[in-house]
């Protein structure tokens, strides 16, 4: 997950399929940028909304029953709208995510490997155009010495500690 803090605005943040169900994008750009900025960029998507393979159309996650679920539109095999391994990212969503990155102070960055490319170049970006990077993270990554502050331990011990 990251979490970039975006020079005299409110933070943008990318959080990982995996995460609750956030409330609806902001209608505008976030920190007073333009609305590619608007919170948050599900760059992987959403683990609790289903995508249908046909029509595109999203809805909110159903749990498996007896039969595979179809969408109400088209009748088409629904399913995680997630991205899987060596599925491509939405571009919109990765430019909006660059985008943020490149306007950001500081880019939070909580829990990856950092190795999986291009959603691993995000701190980089912010990094590269004066910003800086806090990772939090179990065990050092590519990204380690490259932080400012490089904090390693469990996500739920660090990050109440680092509120304190």
């Amino acid at each position: 997950m990251g979490c970039c803090f975006l020079r005299g605005g409110p933070p943008g943040l990318i959080p990982p399929p995996a995460a609750p169900r956030h409330p609806a994008p902001a209608p505008r750009g976030a920190g007073g940028g333009p609305p590619d900025a608007a919170l948050p960029v599900e760059l992987h998507g959403m683990i609790a909304r289903d995508r249908c393979n046909v029509c595109g159309e999203r809805t909110p996650g159903e749990p498996l029953g007896d039969r595979l679920p179809r969408c109400a539109l088209c009748g088409g095999l629904r399913r995680p709208d997630v991205v899987l391994f060596g599925e491509q990212l939405d571009a919109a969503s990765l430019a909006s995510a660059q985008s943020m990155a490149a306007r950001a102070d500081l880019c939070l960055v909580i829990g990856t490997s950092a190795e999986v490319y291009p959603a691993a170049a995000i701190p980089w970006t912010t990094l590269h155009s004066g910003g800086h990077i806090i990772e939090v993270n179990t065990q050092p990554t590519s990204l380690t010495r490259a932080a400012s502050t490089a904090v390693h331990g469990k996500a739920g011990e660090v990050l109440p500690a680092l509120l304190e």
